[in-house]
């Protein structure tokens, strides 16, 4: 994991998930008075499920490296819809497609 940005280790902090098998937990650090910040949304978005027993979300290491590698690229997603917005304001509606463009990019 050492291979990312370091600015992100900072935001969000990610550990070997303590309940569920071959996967990580992502505790986010936003706080925005009860709105989700970007952190939280992309990990809603790609399909992460929160742990109130962890207060974390629970993600596959594959996951966890492309929410990574989505925010490294200043993507985004949105409040009701669950989209991704890549930085140049296009609309991604499903996780898949937006991993094949990040991939290709």
């Amino acid at each position: 994991m050492n291979q990312f940005v370091p600015n992100m280790l900072k935001i969000m902090n990610i550990a070997p998930a303590r309940y569920a098998k071959n996967c990580l937990s992502i505790q986010v650090t936003d706080d925005h008075g009860g709105w989700k910040g970007r952190q939280s949304r992309l990990c809603c978005a790609a399909g992460c499920k929160y742990s109130h027993r962890e207060k974390r979300y629970i993600a596959s290491k594959s996951k966890v490296e492309v929410i990574k590698k989505m925010y490294d690229n200043g993507w985004d997603a949105t409040y009701v819809t669950n989209e991704f917005e890549t930085p140049s304001g296009e609309i991604i509606p499903t996780y898949k497609e937006a991993k094949k463009i990040l991939n290709a990019v």
